[in-house]
C-alpha cells in the first residue's frame, strides 16, 4: 500500500479546479457575448421602431394639417357664398323697396290726378250753382224793382234823406228773401238726397262685407258733402253756414299739409298759443264753450324744444311738454272736423305684410299732420284686430280692445268678450266700426281711472316709457307719452300712474298702447318726446290725423 501524498493531491486537485475555470471563462465570455450582441439588435429594432413611429406621426401631422387648411378654406368659400347672398338679398330689398316707393308714388299721382279732376268737376258746378243762384237773385230783383215802381208811384214825395233811409231797409228785406229762396232750395235737395239714401242705400251699408254698399255710402257722403258746400258758397256773405271737409274713408293718404299751417312758440311765451286756439274758435271749429286740454299756466318742461301747432279750419293740433306727477309727459291735443280725419296706416298698406317702417316714414306717407304709434299689431298675437271694417283676428282672453267708429268716438271690448269671429264682426258692424286698436289696458273709461293689477304685455308694474291716447269730446283727442329726461334723473311710470297722469287731462276715456322704445309723436317727420335711446324703432303701423282741405285751399 502507497503511502498518501497530500501535497500530490492538492496540486492534482487544483490543476483539476483550474481546468474547469477556464472552460466556465470561456462560457461566460461566450454568453456575455451573446448577450451584449442581442442587447444590441434590440437596441437598433427599438430604435427602428421609434423612427418609424416618428414617420407615421409626421405623415398624420402632415394630413391633418393639409385637412384644417382644407376646412379652414371652405369655410372661407361658404362665408363668403353666404356674404354674397347676403348682399344679393339686401340689394333685391333694396330694389323692392324702390320699386314700393315708385309704386307708392305712382298710386300718389293718379289719385293726386283723380283729386284734381274732381275738384274741377266740383268747381265747375259750384260756379254753376252760384250763377244760378246769382241769375235768380237778378230776377227776383227785377221784379222787386217793378213792384217798386207800381207801389211808390209817389215816391217823389219822399226827399233825398228819406230815400237814403229806406232803401237799405229794402235791400235788407231782399237779402232775407233770397236766403229763404236759396234755404228753399237746398231743402228740396235734401229732401230728395234723403229719398234716393233710402231707396239706393242698403242698412248694412257701412259693414265690412258690403263692399258695394260702402260705395254707396261714401257717395251719399260725398254728395251730401258737396251739397252742403255748395249751398255755403251760394250763400256767400248773405248768410253764415259752415262747409264741411271729408276724405275717402279708403284713400291710402290724406290732404297734403300746408306748411304754412304749421307754427312753433317759445316756451317762455305759452300765452301765445291762445290767439290759435281763439282762431279755432272764431272759424266754428271749437265750439265757444269747448273746453282745451292746452292750459298756459302749467309747469311746461323744457329741453329746448318748442311749444308746436298746426292750425286750418279743419284741425287744430297743440303739442307741448309738461311735468305732471313728476314726470315728463309730451302732450299732442287735437280738433278735427270730421272723423274721417282720424286715420290708421299699416306698413305697406296691407294687414298682410311683414315690412316694417319708421313711424316718422308712415306719417310722411300719409301727409299726416301729427302721428302716433299704434299697437304694433304684428309682434303679437293678442286681442281683436280690425282694419277696414273686418275682422282679421279674434283673440279676446288677454286683453282689453279699443275701436274707432265711423263717428270718430273711442269704444270698447274688455278682455274675455266677444270670443268668436261672428259676435267680433256682429259688434263691428252695429257700431260701425273702422278699426281697432289691441294693446291696453283700458286707462280710463267714462272720466273714471280703471285700475289693473294683472296684465299679459306691457310690463305694467316697471317703471316704463309709456304712450296712449285719450278723448276729451267729440271729435277732440289727446295723445300721450311718458319718457325719460334727456339728463337723466326723471323716473318713467308704471301703467296705473299713466292712467292718474292722464286723468289730470280730464279726458273722458283714454287707452294705453305699445310703449318703450315704440312710444312716439310725430310732427313734420320729427320725434316730439325723447324716444328711448334716441332712435325710432320699426313698426307695423301707426294712427294719425289730417287735415281735409286740400292744398290749394288750405
Amino acid at each position: 500500500m502507497k503511502d498518501f501524498d497530500f501535497n500530490s493531491e492538492l496540486d492534482a486537485i487544483l490543476a483539476e479546479f483550474q481546468t474547469e475555470s477556464t472552460g466556465k471563462d470561456k462560457n461566460t465570455d461566450i454568453f456575455i457575448e451573446d448577450e451584449a450582441a442581442k442587447a444590441a439588435e434590440e437596441a437598433a429594432a427599438a430604435e427602428r421602431k421609434a423612427a418609424e413611429e416618428r414617420r407615421v406621426a409626421a405623415e398624420r401631422r402632415a394630413t391633418e394639417e393639409r385637412q384644417a387648411a382644407a376646412q379652414r378654406a371652405e369655410e372661407r368659400r361658404v362665408v363668403a357664398e353666404r356674404q354674397a347672398a347676403e348682399r344679393k338679398a339686401a340689394e333685391e330689398c333694396r330694389a323692392a323697396e324702390q320699386a314700393r316707393i315708385e309704386a307708392a308714388e305712382s298710386r300718389r299721382r293718379a289719385a293726386d290726378e283723380e283729386m284734381e279732376l274732381r275738384r274741377a268737376d266740383e268747381e265747375l258746378e259750384r260756379r254753376r250753382a252760384v250763377l244760378e243762384a246769382r241769375r235768380r237773385a237778378a230776377q227776383e230783383e227785377d221784379e222787386d224793382d217793378e213792384y217798386d215802381e207800381d207801389d211808390y208811384e209817389d215816391e217823389d214825395e219822399y226827399d233825398d234823406d228819406e230815400d237814403e233811409i229806406y232803401r237799405p231797409k229794402r235791400q235788407h228785406g231782399f237779402k232775407r228773401f233770397l236766403v229763404g229762396i236759396l234755404g228753399t232750395v237746398f231743402a228740396l235737395l235734401s229732401l230728395i238726397l234723403l229719398v234716393w239714401t233710402g231707396v239706393h242705400v242698403h242698412p248694412d251699408a257701412q259693414t265690412a262685407s258690403a263692399s258695394k254698399s260702402d260705395n254707396r255710402t261714401n257717395s251719399v257722403i260725398k254728395l251730401d258733402t258737396y251739397s252742403n258746400n255748395a249751398k255755403a258758397d251760394a250763400l256767400g256773405e248773405l248768410a253764415s253756414y259752415r262747409k264741411k271737409y271729408t276724405i275717402d274713408e279708403g284713400a291710402l293718404f290724406a290732404p297734403r299739409p300746408n306748411m304754412n299751417c304749421y307754427g312753433e312758440v317759445p316756451v317762455s311765451n305759452p300765452s301765445e298759443v291762445l290767439n290759435v286756439i281763439q282762431k279755432a274758435r272764431d272759424s266754428g271749429l271749437l265750439g265757444k264753450d269747448e273746453q282745451v286740454v292746452f292750459d298756459p299756466t302749467v309747469e311746461f318742461y323744457s329741453d329746448g324744444s318748442n311749444i308746436r301747432y298746426y292750425y286750418d279750419e279743419t284741425i287744430l293740433v297743440i303739442l307741448w311738454k309738461e311735468m305732471i306727477n313728476g314726470r315728463i309727459c309730451s302732450n299732442a291735443e287735437i280738433k278735427i272736423a270730421d272723423a274721417s280725419q282720424f286715420r290708421r296706416k299699416l306698413a305697406d298698406d296691407s294687414y298682410q305684410t311683414a315690412v316694417q317702417y319708421n313711424c316718422s316714414q308712415m306719417a310722411n306717407q300719409a301727409n299726416a299732420v301729427v302721428a302716433m304709434n299704434a299697437d304694433f299689431f304684428a309682434f303679437r298675437d293678442y286681442g281683436i284686430t280690425v282694419y277696414q271694417r273686418q275682422v282679421y283676428r279674434v283673440n279676446p282672453n288677454m286683453t282689453d280692445t279699443c275701436y274707432i267708429t265711423a263717428s270718430g268716438d273711442m269704444i270698447y271690448s274688455l278682455r274675455g268678450e266677444l270670443l268668436t269671429q261672428e259676435e267680433a264682426q256682429k259688434f263691428v258692424d252695429d257700431n260701425n266700426v273702422l278699426y281697432s286698436l289691441a294693446f291696453g289696458p283700458i286707462l280710463i273709461y267714462d272720466g273714471v281711472v280703471q285700475y289693473c293689477d294683472t296684465y299679459p304685455m306691457g310690463e305694467i308694474d316697471q317703471e316704463y316709457s309709456r304712450a296712449g291716447i285719450g278723448q276729451v269730446d267729440n271729435l277732440h283727442y289727446l295723445y300721450m307719452t311718458v319718457n325719460h329726461a334727456v339728463e337723466g334723473g326723471v323716473p318713467r311710470c308704471n301703467v296705473n300712474e299713466f292712467a292718474e297722469i292722464f286723468a289730470t287731462q280730464n279726458v273722458k276715456t283714454a287707452y294705453n298702447l305699445d310703449g318703450g322704445q315704440t312710444s312716439e309723436i310725430n310732427i313734420q317727420g320729427e320725434m316730439y318726446n325723447r324716444v328711448d335711446w334716441g332712435n325710432e324703432r320699426p313698426v307695423s303701423d301707426i294712427i294719425y290725423f289730417a287735415t281735409a282741405l286740400d292744398e290749394e285751399v288750405g
